[in-house]
């Protein structure tokens, strides 16, 4: 009886320590230029790749990056502990929803469709469009909906929004001025004859971590990301990536 107890017991514990997660988080982006995207080699790579990277090497961290389309990645961040989503754009609607370190990118929000097609001076001129193409689960598409917005056309990628839209299956494509040019490198498909309609509103992108995340953790990340901006390293990636842009300010503080 005794053997026997021993070895139950070992079993239990080994079971116990294979179920034990590898790793205390686990890290998600979604393909996009410049944040993240696999360059020529096949290497994941970018702006908050690499800003990532950094803070897990100061962190002692190696959590490898999974790389998965918006919508899946977006619920994930939201139903599961200890995940950390990156680039996320921070909205009053997600504001209790996350931990947020950074910002780590400031983009611009623009409505954009084929050349003398349409003249939007207003966002309220957009409401008289047919359809809107945007990405499903995005803020921006978020944010039209709370507009009460309701000739919105929700896909998976920015590739079959520029596709739809140059075939005429779209009036206009809600995205950012990096997502559109981005988006088109990546697939490979032209933006020619594709212009600005209407620019919405800036925004900054951060990384955000699922809300059962230990907050420990979260701050170990956030004094990480301190010390890569005091050092000049976030400053240096920045401009590597965005050359001429101004790097987006912690909020309440200046640079």
């Amino acid at each position: 009886m005794m053997l026997r107890s021993v070895v139950l017991t070992m079993l239990v514990l080994g079971l116990t320590a294979f179920a034990r997660p590898a790793f205390p988080l686990t890290i998600i982006t979604e393909h996009g230029i410049p944040a993240a995207f696999y360059d020529e080699e096949g290497e994941l790579t970018g702006l908050c790749v690499e800003a990532v990277r950094d803070i897990q090497r100061r962190i002692g961290d190696e959590t490898p990056i999974r790389v998965l389309p918006w919508a899946r990645a977006y619920d994930i961040a939201q139903t599961t502990p200890e995940v950390l989503l990156f680039p996320t754009t921070r909205t009053s609607d997600r504001e209790r929803l996350f931990h947020w370190v950074g910002p780590m990118l400031r983009i611009t929000w623009v409505l954009y469709g084929m050349e003398g097609r349409f003249n939007l001076e207003t966002l309220d001129d957009a409401r008289n469009l047919r359809r809107i193409g945007g990405i499903r689960g995005d803020a921006k598409m978020e944010f039209l909906k709370s507009k009460g917005f309701d000739n919105l056309q929700e896909v998976s990628s920015g590739k079959i929004n520029i596709d739809k839209l140059r075939h005429g299956r779209l009036d206009a494509f809600f995205t950012s001025n990096v997502g559109m040019f981005g988006a088109a490198e990546v697939s490979g498909v032209s933006t020619e004859g594709i212009v600005p309609l209407l620019t919405v509103r800036e925004v900054d992108l951060y990384l955000a971590f699922s809300k059962e995340t230990s907050e420990k953790l979260v701050e170990k990340w956030r004094r990480a990301h301190l010390e890569q901006r005091r050092d000049g390293t976030f400053k240096r990636l920045y401009e590597k990536w965005l050359p001429g842009e101004s790097v987006p300010e912690l909020p309440g503080a200046s640079q």
